[in-house]
């Protein structure tokens, strides 16, 4: 039972040490992220598992601790364009994409 609930709010960012059995999946996933603190691609992850295992709190823990991450809720944000128009919100860098309709 979840007694306080404000730990399921997307702005919460877990630590490693509150992460019961995960060690290695977490310096795993570090491991592939780490290219990104070079100024490098990573080679990409592919995380997956059944609902309610801990993908988004294992990602949101290792991302925390990049320089700099953005967290984009994909039910909420199903569309190409408003993934895009979030990421630009978060990074602050320029304004939102605009819909166009018809051909320029």
């Amino acid at each position: 039972m979840i007694t306080y609930y404000a730990v399921l709010q997307p702005e919460i960012k877990p630590e490693r040490e509150v992460i019961m059995a995960r060690d290695g999946e977490l310096n795993h996933l570090s491991t592939v992220l780490e290219p990104i603190t070079h100024g490098v691609a990573p080679a990409g992850a592919f995380i997956y598992g059944p609902s309610g295992a801990g993908k988004t709190c294992a990602v949101r823990c290792v991302t925390s601790e990049l320089p700099c991450s953005i967290y984009v809720n994909c039910l909420s944000s199903h569309t190409r364009q408003s993934v895009l128009n979030r990421v630009l919100e978060g990074v602050g860098d320029g304004p939102a994409l605009e819909r166009r309709s018809g051909r320029p």
